[in-house]
């Protein structure tokens, strides 16, 4: 991968990184809201989802991280 493709991959995961965690912290509020979770089975589902993009996101991240090195 050229270096001016790498710079805009590191910058594009920079862009996203913010939104993300936005998204994160709004799953750990659902979890705490007693109308948006009211069984388990809908916690479970919002901690899977939780979960799921926070390692996909991590993966994302290290992946860039090996191709910069």
């Amino acid at each position: 991968m050229s270096t001016i493709s790498m710079q805009d991959l590191q910058r594009d995961i920079e862009k996203h990184s913010t939104g993300v965690a936005s998204v994160l912290n709004l799953c750990e509020v659902l979890l705490h809201d007693c109308d948006a979770c009211a069984t388990e089975t809908e916690c479970e589902s919002i901690q899977q989802a939780t979960r799921g993009l926070d390692r996909r996101w991590r993966n994302i991240c290290a992946v860039a991280m090996e191709r910069r090195l």
